[in-house]
């Protein structure tokens, strides 16, 4: 779970860049407000696309409820 700007085009950019990773999503939804939820079978490349390190203690194979923060302006 991330969560991102309120503002247009703010998933838009997340998206992008998740493409541009070559990552394929599974479940994409809005869990409420700013907050999205995405799901995808390598969750490290997920990860890694999104800028965001693994938190620590916590492992890519293991559900969780990791929840970070993105800056959108950067990932393009």
């Amino acid at each position: 779970m991330i969560r991102v700007a309120n503002e247009a085009g703010a998933l838009a950019k997340v998206a992008a860049a998740i493409s541009d990773a070559g990552v394929n999503l599974n479940p994409v939804y809005v869990a409420t407000g700013t907050r999205i939820v995405f799901g995808a079978d390598d969750i490290g490349a997920l990860r890694a696309a999104l800028g965001v390190a693994e938190e620590p203690g916590q492992s890519s194979t293991v559900p969780g409820e990791a929840e970070v923060e993105v800056p959108t302006g950067r990932l393009l």
